[in-house]
């Protein structure tokens, strides 16, 4: 059963913090006040345990130097319910590490004030160790590490992103690395069952998705200005991931520095350990393959054998 009329992708039948199928029911929690802690602040209400749904009596910036955990599943953040102009988290990275989790309507500016949360791994959201997670109407901006990560040795599995714009990350925000203005990062063979659903990503170097050993599925999104050489779906498996599975539908991806226009819309990297590995691709537009005519594999660079592109 669906989570909510029009629910797609992995996650689609999550139970979330509704009480459906819980015992006992959700709970009603109110944020009062836009504080980084302490009683009415969104900080307060995702440290609780129980199924429960967190509401917005108020709008504005909630800015946080330190990372915002949600470690209890059954939690609904309902950014929706806020006054406009809505809810934005500042300077934090939201970490989900529970299962059952529904954040939606929630504008997420990570930026690069302070020392806190570290630069290296301030991302706007960190999947590590959640599971059953839908993410919708969402926004990331201004990352330093990445705009969205799972890190290696993290498993993380049935995820959707729903409806969600994914731009700007900051090539000099400080990362130890040096620029580094990258998307959206799953770096372990322990993330499976992706979905990204009419998503945008938009002006960053790389990365709208490098992933290893992941199942993932991308349908009817876009992405639009990647100036880096690995483009837009980067999969680079190793000697630890035995699988890979992606499917690429209806996709459309610009490119406006015609330098770069000879970007496919997805490069799949043989591995050592990937001969049962395979991909999907349908109705992709990209540079290399500019009209939804001729081989769908114009979109693709790949060294994988023919036998594992269906």
């Amino acid at each position: 059963m669906p989570a909510f009329p029009g629910a797609i992708g992995h996650a689609y039948n999550i139970t979330h913090g509704s009480g459906r199928h819980t015992t006992p029911a959700a709970t009603i929690v109110k944020v009062t006040n836009l504080n980084a802690s302490g009683a009415g602040s969104l900080a307060a209400a995702v440290a609780l345990s129980g199924p429960r749904i967190i509401v917005f009596e108020v709008s504005g910036v909630i800015q946080q130097s330190a990372y915002l955990t949600i470690s209890n599943p059954y939690c609904w953040i309902a950014g929706c319910t806020a006054p406009s102009p809505g809810i934005t988290l500042r300077q934090t990275t939201l970490r989900p590490q529970a299962a059952e989790i529904f954040i939606e309507h929630i504008r997420f500016i990570a930026g690069d004030e302070g020392t806190s949360p570290p630069k290296d791994s301030r991302d706007c959201i960190t999947l590590n160790g959640a599971s059953s997670v839908y993410i919708k109407n969402c926004s990331f901006f201004w990352s330093v590490d990445e705009l969205m990560g799972c890190g290696p040795s993290s498993a993380c599995s049935t995820v959707t992103f729903d409806r969600c714009l994914f731009a700007e990350p900051l090539r000099d925000g400080g990362h130890s690395e040096g620029a580094h203005d990258y998307g959206l990062l799953f770096n372990t063979n322990n993330q499976r069952n992706i979905t990204f659903n009419r998503c945008v990503a938009a002006h960053m170097q790389e990365r709208f998705i490098r992933a290893r050993g992941v199942t993932i599925e991308k349908i009817n999104c876009v992405g639009y200005n990647m100036t880096g050489s690995a483009g837009w779906n980067n999969l680079t498996p190793d000697a630890t991931v035995s699988q890979q599975l992606f499917d690429l539908i209806g996709c459309y991806y610009k490119q406006p520095v015609t330098a770069l226009n000879s970007r496919e819309a997805l490069q799949a990297s043989g591995g050592p350990n990937t001969s049962d590995s395979r991909y999907y691709v349908a109705g992709v537009i990209c540079p290399t393959r500019p009209t939804d005519t001729g081989s769908e594999w114009l979109a693709v660079k790949t060294g994988a054998t023919a036998s594992q592109i269906n």
